[in-house]
């Protein structure tokens, strides 16, 4: 894992006395986190969510992964401990779960990419592109967003006011959230209106 680069920060101790930290929530995508962070504006919530959502894919099986190359496959090892002994800091390639396959799943499609407000600065990135705020006007947000992995990204934005975040978001909310591809080395910018529509500039 060292060689691969792997970060550890946003793992799950899975039991505090073997030691034994996993990729996140155990079948949940660690949106709570998300809601904790819209109810109270603590930003600790923010750092905690974003780690929590750059960890988890590390252990997906894609074409570029150093760690495992099958793709789909999920690791629930991040073994930085001895508690198996000469396991210490390993990946089975026989190793996947069906639980953190689902993890992983729901990570993607719950979680928003990008998080801003329209009218203050509060401003979050999840997703493993770059991305900024360049403008704010009466007009909406404009962002520039990199996208600097050798994947193609379709990156969710949830784009609401400081008075919205104070409420519940609507059941599968993530099913409307706007959406933008950007493709493996690729930067665009974006305009984003108030009604969160989305032009490409």
């Amino acid at each position: 894992m060292e060689k691969a680069g792997t970060h550890a920060a946003g793992t799950f101790f899975a039991s505090s006395q073997n030691n034994h930290s996993a990729p996140g929530y155990y079948i949940l995508s660690g949106d709570c986190m998300l809601k904790l962070f819209r109810a109270t504006d603590d930003k600790r919530y923010a750092e905690t969510y974003k780690d929590q959502s750059h960890n988890v894919v590390q252990y997906v099986g894609a074409p570029h992964n150093p760690l495992r190359k099958e793709s789909g496959f999920v690791t629930e090892r991040v073994q930085l401990s001895d508690w198996e002994g000469k396991n210490m800091g390993s990946v089975s390639y026989e190793d996947s779960n069906m639980a953190w396959e689902v993890l992983a799943a729901l990570t993607c499609l719950e979680n928003p990419g990008i998080y801003l407000h329209s009218d203050d600065t509060t401003y979050l990135v999840m997703h493993h592109i770059e991305a900024q705020v360049i403008k704010r006007d009466k007009t909406g947000v404009t962002i520039r967003v990199t996208n600097p992995t050798a994947y193609d990204a379709k990156v969710s934005i949830l784009v609401e006011t400081a008075k919205q975040a104070k409420g519940p978001l609507p059941e599968n909310a993530f099913n409307k959230w706007p959406k933008v591809e950007v493709k493996a080395g690729m930067t665009r910018a974006l305009l984003i209106r108030m009604n969160e529509r989305l032009e490409l500039i």
